[in-house]
């Protein structure tokens, strides 16, 4: 958590609060990815 705030900070240091959404953008992806395939993969549909 504390690198989290270190790299929001210096995002914001560097780049101004514009740069937050993308960043947002950019850690949001793999983690739909990961839910996607986990419930493609991790939970499939029962076939009664």
């Amino acid at each position: 958590m504390a690198v989290g705030g270190v790299v929001g900070g210096v995002l914001l240091d560097l780049f101004g609060s514009l740069s937050l959404p993308w960043s947002v953008l950019v850690l949001a992806l793999p983690a739909l990815i990961v839910v996607i395939s986990a419930r493609t993969h991790g939970f499939p549909a029962r076939h009664a």
